[in-house]
């Protein structure tokens, strides 16, 4: 008998966390925190016992967050993922203990339990092959970002995909997830977007291109804020593949270390277009510099993308009343985020004080998420028994209509419920 018990990502997008246990092995599927505006993040179920292994999916601290916090109770515990996941995810996770000693609130870990997590760290590919205790694993390109895996688990004689994040199509920076998978008994799936079909992605790459040139033209900045790992990459290559303005293109933010981490690894679907389009980028290494080039027309690609810290907060006090500017949101934004507070209300507060910018404000679809027509056809082309819907805020509803004009078992997971396979 397998038992799966869901630690996190139920009914929200956030703390990702699945445990395994078959006969003798305890196997956990991801580890993230659930980041919380002006709030400590939240964390997963903590497991009962010992862990055997980690299956990372990526670097993205929705999954990887809470996974230093295990070696206090597992100081030997094995984390397996790309070479590329394990860089990010340290640079991540570093950052994360820095935002918690500034905001003054807890971290169940330290630099101490981060070291122990690269100690640990074993090393795979897609397409790797291994076994952990009586379960057996394969990796596949999960095509969400670079270095992101899905984890085909053979258990018994049932066969048990794992998606993690994923995405169905190729961007410009990684080719879409390896559909030459098996049929498999179970999944286990995102479905941040199983109700929202994503506008073309050509069409929002046009859009951006589109928005950079008018605002560089009008002569003034396009400020572009984004993820620090590989959003802001995406919309580089967009700009250089699809704009034709002479401004000048700057990196900022955490994005500039992480940009070079992904250039050290490699892992994208074209190295020769990635470095092409690096070579027209400038990083911006100091305050000083962050002054000078908002003195011309340029474009800016910056964290956070949520807007909640990270050098975007200076352009954007700078820029707020600039009507020739623009700022164009490229990702998910959380409720009570300051991005989600600007969208909505039109204002937004930075250093207790409140703006109300009066800059062209767009948002543009980037998603690394799989939408809802290629979350079905996936699930079509796998031919599941059973669908549990995790990392979503209406999984409820998903579920439901899997059950009911699929042919499968959905199942929405409880939080800290245990399912008996």
């Amino acid at each position: 008998m397998v038992e799966l018990s869901f630690l996190g990502a139920c009914r929200e997008v956030g703390r990702a966390g699945v445990l395994i246990e078959y006969k003798n092995t305890r196997l956990l599927l991801d580890y993230g925190i659930k980041i919380r505006p002006h709030q400590p993040p939240e964390m997963p179920v903590k497991p009962d016992s010992k862990i055997d292994a980690v299956l990372l999916t990526h670097c993205h601290l929705d999954h990887s967050g809470a996974i230093p916090s295990l070696y206090h109770s597992n100081p030997g515990l094995k984390v397996y993922g790309t070479p590329l996941t394990r860089d990010l995810s340290e640079l991540l996770l570093y950052d994360s203990i820095k935002v918690a000693k500034m905001e003054n609130y807890p971290i169940e870990f330290g630099e101490r339990e981060v070291e122990m997590f690269h100690k640990n760290y074993r090393s795979i590919t897609p397409g790797s092959k291994f076994k952990i205790g009586d379960i057996k694993v394969r990796a596949f390109h999960a095509g969400h970002i670079p270095g992101s895996l899905s984890y085909l688990l053979e258990v018994g004689k049932r066969r048990i995909l794992y998606t993690g994040d994923y995405k169905y199509i190729d961007t410009q920076l990684v080719e879409g997830v390896d559909l030459d998978m098996p049929k498999v008994d179970i999944l286990i799936t995102e479905s941040t977007y199983s109700t929202r079909e994503h506008p073309p992605r050509p069409h929002e790459e046009k859009r951006l291109a589109q928005i950079v040139a008018e605002t560089c033209k009008a002569g003034g900045t396009a400020l572009i804020a984004g993820f620090a790992v590989a959003r802001l990459n995406e919309a580089m290559i967009a700009i250089f593949r699809k704009s034709k303005t002479k401004c000048r293109l700057y990196l900022d933010g955490m994005a500039r270390t992480a940009t070079d981490i992904i250039r050290k690894h490699g892992a994208v679907r074209d190295k020769l277009l990635f470095e092409a389009a690096l070579n027209t980028v400038n990083y911006v290494t100091s305050q000083k510099m962050r002054k000078k080039i908002l003195k011309k027309p340029s474009i800016i690609l910056t964290t956070s993308g949520m807007l909640e810290g990270g050098p975007v907060l200076f352009y954007l006090s700078k820029l707020y009343d600039s009507e020739n500017s623009s700022l164009l949101i490229t990702g998910f934004q959380v409720e009570g985020s300051r991005g989600d507070r600007l969208l909505k209300t039109g204002e937004i507060v930075i250093e207790d004080a409140v703006y109300k910018p009066s800059l062209r404000i767009e948002r543009i679809n980037l998603s690394a998420h799989v939408d809802r027509p290629r979350l079905l056809n996936f699930i079509k082309a796998l031919s599941p028994r059973t669908v549990f819907c995790m990392h979503g805020e209406e999984t409820n509803k998903f579920a439901k209509e899997l059950s009911e004009t699929m042919g499968v078992e959905g199942v929405e997971p409880r939080l800290g419920v245990s399912y008996k396979i």
